[in-house]
């Protein structure tokens, strides 16, 4: 087809489809080309339990990846996993109202920032976590067939 006699519809057509498309598609390509950004890693230790009803440990999730921690051990995160404890609350209500009145968000996995951290400590206490994970499931295992 020559380009005079192209379809005007068609570049419309074009136009209408780009701008319909979610933005997460649109910069699809753009974010492809740039290098990713490094992660940071804090070395952090999770507050024991205040009360009762909070777990015994801490279990966050990001992406599918989910980490078993202990409270009040010191240990090296990646920054996704503190932005999800961060986000990890529950509301608090005004005791004695009769409304509900939500006076504050409570973290559900309060820590403190010990310092900075590295990838290959991050890494390390990964793969020993997971070695002392499997070595207990082993034990249980064990422990089982002998009943």
């Amino acid at each position: 087809m020559s380009p005079e006699k192209q379809n005007p519809f068609e570049e419309q057509g074009k136009a209408a489809e780009e701008a319909t498309k979610p933005a997460a598609v649109k910069t699809a390509g753009a974010k492809a080309s740039e290098s990713p950004e490094p992660r940071t890693y804090k070395r952090v230790k999770f507050h024991t339990k205040s009360d009762k009803y909070q777990p015994n440990d801490v279990i966050l999730s990001v992406n599918g990846h989910t980490l078993l921690l202990q409270r009040d051990v010191p240990v090296v995160l990646p920054q996704c996993f503190l932005e999800a404890a961060d986000h990890a609350t529950y509301d608090q209500f005004q005791p004695g109202s009769g409304s509900r009145k939500v006076i504050a968000k409570v973290r559900l996995y309060p820590y403190d920032v010990l310092g900075e951290g590295s990838e290959e400590e991050y890494r390390k206490m990964l793969a020993t976590g997971a070695r002392k994970l499997a070595e207990a499931r082993e034990r249980e295992d064990a422990a089982q067939v002998i009943k």
